[in-house]
């Protein structure tokens, strides 16, 4: 008796020191719930994110990060929150060799330094190469601590063992006093990995220990994207100050965008509501030096450099092992699991015409008789437009139609919606190379930059763009994530097939409304050993309720 409310006790004492490290400060925090705790590489690690602020949250991007142990970055995505909660995946590359790792998440920009900190939660990764599994290393043991439950949420089952393939009546019961403050409650069932359950199931907090960021970021980057890089001279490598940064976007409405380089060579771009993969096309411009442009990967570091333990596994954890390998495998030849994630770029569009207005007059050359370059089509179709060819060196003039004369400089020239300065580019294009050309031939302004008219030409080739220089460079950089769902339904019933199931993830949910007893059920799969039911509940003042309980699967 007395140890039981020993235990009962020190359940308590760990809860409410939980608590009271989420709620120390005005500290923002994100905290990630994975639907697993080890997988294999090239699974996918769907997750749920919530913002743990005093703040009122509407629209907050969050970063989430996998890194190996002491700050080696792997991949990150961008996250989309919506009043504090958010959804998303990560897709483990294949490449990664079995061990630990960790899932950082946080406010990507915060309003004041020292105020956002770093939630990392480890995560156990097999090769699906391997094996045989001899040994891992794992983190110290200063940097974690048992699962901290906590008894204000009941997870009862009907019994604690159980056959493959059977059904599991699983229920929630919540404390009546947490009716008004309930804001969502996260439940996952999964086949458990018990050596890695005992240090995967908690968050480690730290704060930034340095990022590639080159300043921080006074300001909430609400619902868009970053985008930061330098200038730096070719030759030696110095900042270069007061260059003229171009941001460039290729589409039908092109996007454009300038900076100024600061003293240390630095440049920052906001691009509002951004999805997927964008192909960004930069370029810096400076009359006194060659210029090279980069951009910062924005991985962020923390401090705590975890002391690495090595680990032998016994039997039955190399069986485990090999039976989550075999289990992916066999999940991946049967059911095709992917994540369904969609990559083709996407901004908000917040005017029907590009960036320069709308055009004098816009052509499309195949409505016309075939012409073999470009100088028979400004010639033939393009009023208002001057193209001279002078001992191999062409040049480009505009009228201007207030003054009813040609401009003294070069127009602002586009091809497929990125600036080119050298007018020769469109020389070799004919009727059947373009889909259409906008000329504008008025003095337009974007800022404080001043173009003398504009030659837009897009050709039928959408993917045909200026090439690479040092100072002119095309980024591929990942924006926030698509919004995706779980594709994996909860299985409620066992189909009478033959066909091997070897899910790892059994159940996952979110339910938003209060019920004191919440219950649901799942089937087993085929994988014998141990399975975690764990629950998460937020309330609105941002207190977090963590329990769990295991069970034991079988083969009948």
């Amino acid at each position: 008796m007395c140890n039981s409310f020993k235990n009962i006790r020190n359940s308590c004492l760990m809860a409410f020191i939980l608590m009271l490290y989420l709620n120390v400060g005005a500290q923002d925090k994100v905290l990630v719930f994975p639907d697993k705790t080890s997988c294999v590489s090239g699974d996918t690690i769907w997750f749920s994110t919530c913002i743990i602020s005093e703040k009122d949250n509407g629209k907050q991007v969050v970063q989430v990060q996998l890194d190996g142990l002491n700050n080696h970055h792997i991949l990150k995505n961008l996250i989309l929150c919506q009043n504090r909660f958010g959804e998303g995946y990560l897709v483990v590359p294949d490449s990664l060799s079995s061990g630990n790792y960790f899932i950082k998440s946080f406010i990507k920009y915060s309003e004041q330094e020292g105020l956002n900190i770093v939630a990392r939660r480890p995560v156990f990764i097999y090769n699906r190469f391997d094996e045989n599994i001899e040994n891992v290393e794992k983190p110290g043991t200063e940097s974690y601590s048992e699962f901290r439950s906590n008894n204000q949420l009941n997870v009862t089952t009907g019994k604690n063992s159980y056959n493959t393939r059977e059904n599991v009546n699983v229920m929630i019961e919540l404390p009546p006093e947490l009716k008004e403050s309930f804001s969502k409650l996260y439940i996952t069932a999964s086949f458990s990995d018990q050596r890695t359950e005992r240090y995967s199931s908690e968050w480690i907090f730290s704060e930034y220990s340095g990022n590639e960021l080159p300043t921080t970021v006074k300001q909430i980057i609400p619902d868009g994207v970053l985008i930061t890089g330098k200038v730096t001279d070719k030759n030696n490598n110095n900042p270069v100050e007061g260059s003229t940064v171009l941001l460039s976007i290729a589409d039908s409405v092109p996007y454009f965008d300038y900076c100024i380089s600061d003293a240390s060579g630095n440049f920052r771009f906001y691009l509002h509501e951004a999805f997927g993969k964008a192909n960004l096309y930069i370029q810096a411009l400076d009359d006194s030096v060659e210029t090279k442009v980069s951009l910062n990967n924005d991985f962020i570091n923390t401090k705590e450099e975890h002391a690495k333990e090595k680990t032998w596994l016994s039997a039955d954890e190399k069986k485990t092992a090999k039976d989550i390998i075999n289990a992916s495998y066999f999940t991946r030849l049967f059911n095709n699991i992917t994540s369904n994630s969609k990559s083709n770029f996407k901004i908000a569009k917040h005017f029907k015409y590009p960036f320069y207005g709308v055009a004098t007059s816009r052509v499309y050359p195949d409505q016309f008789i075939d012409l073999p370059n470009f100088e028979e089509i400004s010639r033939e179709l393009l009023h208002g437009v001057l193209y001279r060819k002078n001992k191999n060196e062409v040049s480009i003039r505009l009228i201007n139609n207030s003054l009813e004369e040609l401009f003294k400089h070069e127009p602002l020239k586009l091809l497929n919606g990125i600036p080119v300065f050298d007018p020769e580019i469109f020389s070799g294009f004919g009727s059947n190379d373009i889909k259409y050309i906008d000329v504008v031939t008025d003095e337009k302004y974007f800022g404080d930059l001043k173009f003398n008219g504009v030659l837009a030409v897009f050709t039928a080739d959408e993917t045909l763009l200026p090439e690479n220089t040092d100072g002119s460079k095309l980024f591929e950089y990942n924006c926030i994530q698509y919004p995706a769902s779980w594709k994996l339904e909860n299985k409620t019933t066992d189909p009478e097939t033959n066909s091997p199931d070897f899910r790892q993830v059994y159940y996952r949910n979110t339910f938003e409304n209060y019920t004191p007893m919440q219950s649901f059920s799942f089937i087993t799969s085929d994988l014998t050993g141990k399975a975690a039911i764990r629950v998460v509940l937020i309330t609105n003042e941002g207190n977090v309720y963590c329990n769990h309980k295991t069970i034991d699967i079988k083969c009948d």
